[in-house]
């Protein structure tokens, strides 16, 4: 593999501004006026010598965009504000402070990005209750923030070439690529006013007269498909079921090099030549290079932002009086870790964490899957066998969990027991609630009600 070291800056960099963009959605939703002072009113948290009050609080939560309000409770929006003075006063702890200058010329680009005049810029930002001082302020936390997080988290960021091999091999299932067949046709089409059986006429000439040599000028001067008979017929690769099934089982029964039909179809008669076969495959390494090293520092960012945060909370005087208590009401069981929801593939993951020979484990299965497939469509759903590696919730049968994921779960059950329940990151349960009773159906109320708060994310 050649190796990777020459484009490591540009991937740094890359993932540089991932990381902005996620600073960005997050203190953009979640940050406030830290330069004035709080209105007196009741004190839902302290920071430090930072107060948080719930007048603060409540002005926070309705600058939520009208549409993305329904995904946010008032208790994300409190750890929000939390992280940010821990961050922000550890960037002011640092000299890392952005000066105004420095948030003026985000604004200006942002404003020559949106295609707009500088008065419809604001007056959009407007509707969201957005005011340009406000911005202002915002842009100067959230570089002061990437200052520091680029210090202390980016820069230390470091996948190996073999590490990058490693994940490869471990993975590599999920990069095979099923066989294909290279073909061309000849189309006779039918309708309804075309005379059927002249036309499968028509076809059957044309299969007897086509040859290996002649198909491409057949094709060009009989097909009626006039897409592909300006290419000689060619359609190209073709992989299992991507074409309609009457010439999807004749290509895939024929031999490379051969010429099938005529197989009717809602559009017509079609002949099929074979040119040649590509055999299933794994796609090479090289191929994949970045995919995977974009996959591992992912994994290995978040591990250190995780760490580096927590090492800050640690060094800091914290107290939240603040608790939303539908979530705990709704499922009494689960522990709230007081992290956001995380997204796996734009959705909020929740995953079992289960072995083959865990019977307590085998007896709420069911029961779990029943509840979260309804919502398989607005989550990333997964019940993993962590000792086959298989994904149960899946067609598929795995060979390993995805690392990101199995990271979760040491994170999250630093014993690893089993079974592991995750719903969002947020909430979580080691462990059945109800099996001395035999109580699925409190059970599946307990699942259905954590739902209903990771759902409000949808």
């Amino acid at each position: 593999m050649v190796s990777l070291e020459a484009n490591r800056h540009n991937k740094k960099t890359s993932l540089l501004l991932f990381l902005i963009v996620v600073v960005v959605i997050f203190l953009f939703l979640f940050s406030g006026r830290i330069f004035t002072k709080d209105a007196g009113d009741t004190i839902v948290a302290k920071v430090d010598s930072h107060k948080i009050t719930l007048a603060r609080l409540d002005d926070q939560y309705t600058r939520i965009p009208s549409d993305l309000k329904s995904m946010m409770t008032k208790d994300m929006v409190l750890q929000q504000l939390v992280d940010e003075y821990i961050l922000m006063d550890e960037a002011k702890r640092q000299g890392m402070v952005a000066s105004k200058k420095d948030a003026y010329d985000v604004i200006r680009k942002s404003i020559l990005a949106s295609q707009k005049i500088e008065e419809e810029f604001y007056e959009l930002l407007a509707k969201d209750n957005i005011t340009k001082e406000y911005l202002t302020e915002y842009y100067i936390r959230q570089l002061s923030i990437q200052n520091l997080l680029n210090k202390t988290v980016i820069s230390k960021i470091d996948v190996t070439d073999q590490e990058i091999k490693d994940h490869y091999e471990k993975t590599k299932d999920r990069f095979i690529v099923p066989e294909s067949r290279n073909a061309s046709h000849i189309l006779i089409r039918t309708g309804p006013n075309i005379n059927e059986s002249l036309a499968f006429k028509r076809a059957v000439e044309i299969k007897k007269e086509a040859t290996i040599d002649n198909f491409a000028t057949l094709a060009m001067d009989r097909s009626d498909d006039q897409q592909t008979a300006v290419r000689g017929g060619l359609i190209g690769l073709i992989m299992p079921n991507m074409t309609i099934p009457e010439f999807n089982d004749l290509l895939f029964s024929m031999e490379e090099g051969s010429i099938g039909g005529p197989v009717r179809s809602t559009f017509g008669y079609h002949i099929i030549l074979l040119h040649d076969i590509i055999k299933e495959h794994y796609l090479p390494l090289k191929s994949v290079e970045s995919t995977l090293e974009m996959e591992l520092s992912a994994v290995e960012q978040q591990s250190l932002y995780n760490a580096y945060l927590n090492g800050l909370r640690n060094r800091s005087s914290i107290s939240i009086y603040y608790k939303s208590p539908a979530a705990v009401m709704a499922a009494p069981s689960f522990r709230d870790t007081g992290e956001g929801i995380c997204i796996d593939n734009g959705k909020p993951f929740v995953a079992m964490y289960s072995t083959s020979d865990c019977t307590h484990c085998a007896w709420i299965a069911e029961t779990f899957k029943d509840v979260v497939w309804k919502h398989a469509g607005n989550l990333s759903v997964h019940h993993y066998m962590l000792d086959t590696g298989d994904d149960l919730l899946t067609k598929n049968v795995e060979t390993s969990v995805n690392v990101y994921h199995l990271n979760i779960f040491k994170r999250l059950s630093p014993t690893q027991q089993v079974p592991l329940f995750v719903f969002g990151c947020k909430y979580v349960r080691l462990g059945n609630a109800h099996e001395k009773e035999n109580d699925l159906v409190s059970e599946k109320a307990e699942f259905e009600g954590i739902l209903d708060e990771i759902t409000k994310w949808v």
